[in-house]
């Protein structure tokens, strides 16, 4: 029968140990067993810590790492996150193994906590892991990964869990792993439709009073007497049009399509102004530096200095979710 891999949940702060998180992580994973933790949980949530309960209840080992930092803390229960995870890790009779600082005088300021009352919950939290485990102490990563290990070993042969067993040619390690890589690629692209949501909450305008028409006139040197009646968010997806599928365009070129479109190919208003002087018109140079003022262009030069435009990661989001909006409507 084949050897058993255990599922080993790793938990700690994350911004001040994200170094000694990753190379306890890389050690489980060249022990062949199979490591967990927040890494697969993008935020912490009611939704995330469900989730994350039902991973360290499946879990066969908890490993706490304790640094300076006593992490985010939970309004309701008025502790932090992770003390939250070995108490539920504790109730579920999971084996713990704790790791904490040697040098808990020495660590740098910005890894350490600052406040009083902060240090003494996480002083109080110490004590409480100290009561019903023994510390395993380190001061380098080097040493974290080595006890780690050695820790590992010992818990293995002492006190064996269920573990994971490949039944049938299936190893549910390999299942596991591949539902954490899916698990994260979903929560980035929830992350990317919640950003892609907040650009379009704006009554679905792509800048300020984005529905807003304006007189615009293309023209390069002076005031045409024909201006086009256009809004802003239009105007913007005609140049994005011409933008979209180019790294950079010169403007002399980019000029050129555009005025081509909107007087040729679009079915926007031409008006003639009598005095063109007195009217708000907005020129082409205004209309630019307006959405390079919102992130959506930018104004790059190529190598004989000629003045070019490309969209911004944003404005190509903006584009995407602009169209694909408009395609539903129609």
């Amino acid at each position: 029968m084949s050897q058993p891999r255990y599922q080993i949940f790793v938990s700690s702060t994350f911004k001040d140990l994200q170094d000694e998180r990753q190379a306890v992580l890389n050690a489980i994973l060249k022990l062949n067993q199979f490591p967990a933790g927040m890494e697969i949980f993008p935020a912490v949530n009611d939704t995330a810590w469900e989730h994350i309960e039902k991973v360290i209840e499946v879990s066969d080992y908890y490993i706490l790492i304790i640094g300076g930092k006593y992490g985010s803390i939970e309004a309701e229960s008025g502790i932090s996150y992770t003390e939250k995870e070995y108490d539920f890790a504790v109730s579920k009779n999971i084996p713990v193994l704790a790791f904490t600082r040697s040098d808990e005088n020495s660590i740098p300021v910005g890894k350490a906590e600052m406040n009083e009352e902060i240090r003494e919950k996480l002083k109080k939290f110490k004590q409480k892991v100290g009561n019903k485990h023994h510390w395993n102490y380190w001061k380098t990563i080097d040493e974290l990964k080595a006890n780690v290990v050695t820790s590992l070993a010992f818990a293995f042969a002492t006190n064996p869990q269920k573990g994971w067993v490949k039944v049938g040619g299936i190893d549910n390690t390999e299942l596991l792993e591949q539902l954490a890589k899916t698990q994260k690629k979903l929560d980035e692209l929830q992350i990317e439709n919640k950003q892609l949501k907040q650009i379009a909450s704006s009554n679905n305008s792509l800048i300020s009073q984005g529905e807003r028409e304006i007189f615009f006139d293309p023209s390069k040197d002076h005031y045409s007497k024909h201006q086009i009646l256009i809004s802003w968010n239009s105007l913007f997806l005609e140049v994005a049009c011409i933008l979209v599928d180019k790294a950079k365009l010169q403007n002399y070129y980019f000029m050129d399509s555009l005025v081509n479109n909107l007087f040729r190919h679009c079915e926007y208003p031409v008006v003639e102004i009598a005095d063109p002087d007195k009217a708000d018109i907005i020129r082409s140079e205004t209309a630019m530096n307006q959405f390079v003022a919102i992130d959506l262009i930018k104004a790059t030069f190529d190598r004989k200095e000629n003045l070019c435009w490309t969209l911004t990661e944003k404005g190509r989001k903006v584009y995407s979710l602009q169209t694909a909006i408009k395609f539903k409507e129609d």
